[in-house]
């Protein structure tokens, strides 16, 4: 992240985007955000969210994503695209007035979310959704116990359900409280804008109160918050991405049943046999197809597990019993995902321990920043080293999977390249990719193999990504699957998370079946929402070694997770058909207006 950086992203000019886009028959949407000064410390927060609504946009490729500072807003600009969504995160920022002008007026689709909307007449509030502004919620503090966490508008009504917002005390400064807590408060006025409503209510954790949270009148929208902060597996972020249903006039592709995907996560040559094989027996029990996350190569250079140093370094091709694991789960059901090569770096710790599955392989942990060798040419080569290993064995993954989710821009971009589907989560910066156009088809890894590698190394080395140093990772998790991510990633869901009983180091938040159960139920009312979770060997273990069994090799907790999940009415997938039937996406490629400098 600290890469000495002073690029002008390219200037696109705005009517010729839009007149393009008319040859091509396909609709856009303009993103507005704030842009504030450059000595402002959180000056990349709106640009971020902007990211995590592009990402979303993912879900709808046919739409022409086109990204603009309000700043740069000119009279009649809302008329050139078919939706709008204006995010407001800068609190000092002055709205251009020509803006509020055209909101009042336009009858094309325009979506409002956070700050300053009281920067609009109060007449023309009253008019256009029958409300008016009252100021913005704050922790509340006088109603709990000194140790208690303090209050704030916490639970969100929508559809029937409830969902929630995070909130919690630092683990590692127990002062600080960790919550999206502030919210516009609009009171509804009686007789104006009556057929104006409220599709989803906030409600305070102490008092109460509700207030609205997403008010909708026709074509116009409001929503009181930039809804991506502290976002979890049962947050408010869900009543968002099944908003732009509605808003973009999209239907979904799920009707009745919806998709279920569960990975056997973190498999690698040194474990268990009789854990692999009692997991295959629990997935065929249950007549689930299963995902295995596959680390090729065990490395545990620092000896954390193994006492004999022959057995530091372990490949797939060295462990017969391994392989036979593979072909037997293979045969059941199961499908490869490729899950790094080692899982871990060099000899040292990265955060954790070196441990293949426990520490970062393409990205920095200890430091927060890209690997010293984080360039097109070693993360290819690595790629190709496990892909012909895997092959020399017989397997060829049918998706790939980031180590912790974790790797630089450039690295996100190059896995989006080589692979057809990546799976997961992922972390986002502002950035530039100065490469045009795509890799052709038969130069990935999915196509291709490792045959004519030279080839590909000569048109993605040029690759060059570019973003800010100083900025902090910023996660986003999906509900549903994305046909191309600000990365150019097509993205395989995961929304549940994974059953984690304990606390570690690495861990920071239990979740136990029923969470994962509620969600999944929860989600329902959502539109096109995955079922999409993980599951470690470790869970077939007793309490005491931190798993959910009563004894070794005890299926059962499992085996609840995943009727459950069955009885919900979602239906798991078998990955290696699914991603065979879903081919390559034409998703525009995203026009950024914005003239950012990094």
């Amino acid at each position: 992240m600290r890469f000495p950086i002073a690029v002008l992203l390219i200037v696109f000019s705005l009517w010729g985007c839009v007149s393009d886009l008319k040859a091509q028959e396909s609709p856009c949407i303009q993103i507005f955000y704030n842009q504030p000064p450059r000595e402002e410390p959180s000056r990349f927060f709106g640009r971020i969210h902007t990211l995590f609504i592009q990402n979303l946009m993912g879900h709808f490729p046919r739409w022409q994503q086109l990204v603009i500072p309000i700043q740069n807003y000119t009279e009649g600009q809302l008329e050139r695209c078919e939706a709008n969504i204006y995010l407001g995160t800068y609190f000092r920022a002055e709205l251009p007035e020509a803006f509020l002008t055209d909101f009042a007026r336009t009858k094309r689709q325009v979506m409002w979310l956070g700050y300053h909307l009281w920067q609009l007449p109060e007449e023309s509030l009253a008019q256009t959704f029958g409300v008016s502004f009252k100021g913005l919620s704050r922790l509340d503090h006088d109603s709990t116990k000194a140790a208690a966490r303090p209050n704030f508008f916490k639970f969100f009504h929508y559809k029937g359900e409830v969902f929630e917002k995070y909130g919690e005390f630092d683990a590692k400064d127990p002062q600080k409280f960790n919550a999206a807590f502030e919210l516009t408060i609009l009171q509804r006025l009686e007789g104006k804008a009556p057929e104006s409503q409220v599709v989803a209510w906030a409600e305070h954790s102490s008092t109460h109160e509700k207030i609205p949270y997403v008010i909708v009148n026709q074509n116009k929208w409001y929503v009181a918050e930039s809804p991506f902060s502290f976002a979890t597996e049962k947050d408010r972020y869900l009543i968002f991405t099944d908003l732009l249903f509605d808003f973009l006039g999209e239907k979904p592709i799920y009707s009745q049943t919806r998709p279920a995907l569960v990975r056997f996560e973190d498999i690698h040559p040194n474990l268990p046999l009789w854990q692999l094989d009692a997991y295959t027996r629990i997935f065929e029990t249950a007549a689930v197809p299963f995902g295995i996350s596959l680390i090729p190569i065990f490395a545990d250079p620092l000896m954390v597990q193994v006492d004999d140093r022959a057995e530091r370094f372990v490949t797939i091709a060295q462990k017969n019993y391994f392989r036979g694991f593979l072909n037997r789960a293979q045969q059941r059901g199961a499908s490869i995902i490729f899950h790094g090569i080692t899982h871990q770096y060099k000899n040292i710790k990265n955060p954790f321990n070196g441990l293949s599955g426990d520490d970062f392989e393409f990205w920095d942990g200890v430091n927060l920043k890209p690997i010293p060798e984080d360039t097109p040419s070693f993360v290819l080569n690595r790629l190709k080293s496990g892909w012909e290993l895997l092959n020399s064995v017989g397997i060829t993954p049918v998706a790939w999977l980031t180590p912790h989710y974790q790797a630089s821009p450039l690295d996100f971009v190059l896995f989006g390249q080589v692979f057809h589907w990546n799976i997961g989560r992922v972390v986002y910066f502002p950035h530039q990719n100065k490469q045009e156009g795509r890799l052709p088809d038969d130069l990935t890894f999915d196509v291709g193999d490792t045959s004519n590698h030279e080839s590909r190394l000569d048109i993605l080395e040029k690759t060059e990504v570019t973003f800010p140093r100083e900025l902090k990772p910023s996660g986003q998790f999906f509900p549903y699957e994305i046909w191309g991510d600000v990365y150019g990633q097509r993205l395989i869901p995961e929304n549940l998370g994974n059953v984690q009983p304990f606390l570690n180091e690495q861990v920071h938040k239990t979740q136990n079946i029923q969470d994962m159960l509620e969600c999944a139920k929860r989600n329902r009312v959502l539109r096109d929402h995955w079922a999409s979770l993980f599951i470690h060997p470790v869970l077939i273990l007793p309490s005491w070694e931190e798993g959910l069994g009563e004894y070794p090799g005890d299926g059962r907790p499992v085996l609840e997770l995943l009727n459950g999940i069955q009885a919900l009415g979602y239906e798991f997938i078998d990955l290696k058909d699914w991603t065979k039937n879903h081919p390559k996406s034409f998703r525009p490629a995203p026009k950024d207006l914005a003239n950012e400098v990094f």
